[in-house]
């Protein structure tokens, strides 16, 4: 097997951000990210349209939901009120039946690893999202996991142990990825960007046993 590794990649860097859940339920963050984006208009935030289908229902716990955040009494109304005053931050981003029928393997496995059917579709829109060459800012390193869970390859670190592990892979655009990614260190700790071409990655984790079934992904700690 020729397990030559892949020089000069070239990647596009999005301007698409998903805030993930673990943000919008954390007031302070909230706000912080809203503000973020106002004030950043070169850059376009989206959230995950079925995690915005909870504020229909403010008076039903969403017991499930809070506990796998780590949050407790959550104020949906409160977050509502918020993205209508910060109108035109952030848009809602919906998965199509094309996205549905690509990624339907890793749905399955998702909904095996959740078993919880409203987690599992937010957590589908993130995916789905990701693997749009885009990025997703989040508090808490737990969706990230729940990918790995469920069949992803995720290459997780700080900021010089990612450099060392993609500067081969990625070296046109490692020094734009890590700009971006300190730049949404101002929303979340936890910053993950997709990469949906298997290509980058197949020629040199090859060489280690590292083929993912159902995609892959980056999650950096910056302050690392």
């Amino acid at each position: 097997m020729n397990t030559t590794l892949v020089e000069e990649q070239t990647f596009t860097v999005s301007d698409n951000i998903m805030l993930d859940p673990s943000i919008l339920m954390d007031n302070e963050k909230l706000e912080k990210a809203l503000s973020f984006a106002i004030n950043n208009r070169d850059l376009k935030f989206f959230i995950p349209s079925r995690f915005t289908k909870l504020f229909d229902y403010p008076n039903v716990p969403h017991d499930d939901v809070e506990k796998f955040y780590g949050v407790h009494n959550v104020d949906w109304q409160r977050i509502k009120m918020m993205l209508r005053e910060y109108d035109g931050a952030v848009t809602r981003f919906s998965i199509t039946r094309e996205h549905q029928q690509k990624h339907a393997l890793f749905l399955e496995e998702l909904y095996s690893s959740i078993k919880n059917e409203t987690l599992t579709d937010i957590l589908f829109e993130e995916w789905v999202f990701l693997q749009e060459y885009s990025w997703i800012v989040a508090k808490t390193q737990k969706t990230f996991n729940k990918f790995k869970d469920a069949g992803a390859w995720v290459l997780e670190g700080g900021k010089k142990a990612f450099d060392f592990a993609a500067k081969r892979m990625l070296r046109k655009t490692i020094d734009d990825i890590l700009t971006r990614a300190d730049k949404l260190r101002a929303i979340g700790k936890w910053i993950g960007v997709g990469i949906s071409s298997a290509t980058v990655f197949i020629a040199p984790m090859a060489a280690f046993g590292i083929l993912a079934a159902y995609g892959y992904m980056m999650s950096i700690d910056p302050e690392e």
